[in-house]
């Protein structure tokens, strides 16, 4: 009998030294194709990337589904350990940890009026007008340190382009592959708007909280996991996917 017992608390003690970590992180709700909402749960290229780096650093992971502006608010505070995807902008330096490894890149892209005929504008040229930007979302130092601009805010994509396209802006800013996919599910704004310049390039974070007591944790696991998903293949099968899913 005690040769049982002493088999059975080996066995728990192992197990239990061997089970995988546990977090939940919150995903925005409205940012398709990177990460959306949909029946309830996250959906997304940015979605699969955080799983699959989790679980790669044996980390299991379950999301909460938020608005973007609520993801960092929580995430700033403490509520929540991280959310994703943010651009990294210097003023997070007090309240957010970033990661070493960048979930994905992704370029901002300049809208305006179908009828414009302007083309391979950059920030400077936003000087004195007004441009359309999404509620909390970040658009690259250059453009938020540029006082010359005067921003109108949308609560979201889809808002702010159906705004553009009523010219009640003088251009909106939108990442490229949203617009793409907006563009295609709002046929009514088809021939309506169209691209005429860029911003940035930006990399694109899970960001984890400085006051939270696991933020520091969950983020060296995340780049753990980020590292080996990139090394081994898996981090381009997920973007294969999604690129051919977008097609």
């Amino acid at each position: 009998m005690k040769k049982q017992i002493l088999a059975f608390l080996t066995s728990f003690i192992a197990a239990s030294a061997f089970a995988a970590e546990k977090v939940t992180i919150v995903a925005e709700n409205d940012w398709y194709p990177y990460c959306a909402e949909r029946g309830g749960q996250p959906e997304g290229l940015a979605v699969d990337i955080v799983r699959a780096a989790f679980k790669a650093a044996d980390v299991e992971v379950t999301f909460k589904v938020f608005p973007y502006a609520k993801c960092m608010e929580d995430t700033k505070n403490g509520t929540e350990v991280g959310c994703f995807n943010s651009a990294w902008v210097p003023k997070y330096e007090a309240d957010y940890i970033r990661t070493n490894e960048q979930l994905f890149d992704a370029e901002i892209a300049i809208f305006a009026a179908a009828d414009s005929d302007k083309k391979d504008l950059k920030v400077s040229d936003l000087e004195g007008k007004t441009v359309g930007i999404t509620n909390g979302y970040e658009y690259g130092a250059e453009f938020s340190e540029n006082k010359k601009i005067k921003t109108d805010v949308a609560n979201s994509d889809i808002l702010g382009l159906k705004k553009q396209a009523a010219k009640r802006t003088d251009y909106f800013l939108i990442y490229s592959k949203v617009a793409d996919y907006l563009l295609k599910e709002n046929k009514d704004l088809q021939g309506k708007v169209k691209r005429v310049g860029t911003v940035t390039v930006d990399k694109l974070y899970l960001t984890f909280s400085k006051k939270h007591k696991d933020g520091k944790k969950f983020a060296a696991l995340m780049d753990t996991g980020l590292k080996k998903i990139k090394a081994d293949g898996t981090y381009k099968k997920i973007q294969d996917e999604w690129n051919a899913k977008l097609k």
